[in-house]
């Protein structure tokens, strides 16, 4: 253990996976939000 924290967000353009966290006209931000909200939550 080094004391590192990790977060691994896999499957970045993954669009014929159906795994993608960009933006999108259904989903608009919200993937991208979630992640920023739990950042921001763990650095509290």
């Amino acid at each position: 253990d080094q004391g590192k924290e990790y977060l691994f967000i896999t499957a970045w353009n993954e669009w014929g996976e159906g795994a993608f966290i960009e933006p999108d006209e259904i989903n608009k931000m919200s993937y991208l939000d979630a992640i920023k909200e739990v950042v921001h939550e763990i650095n509290k």
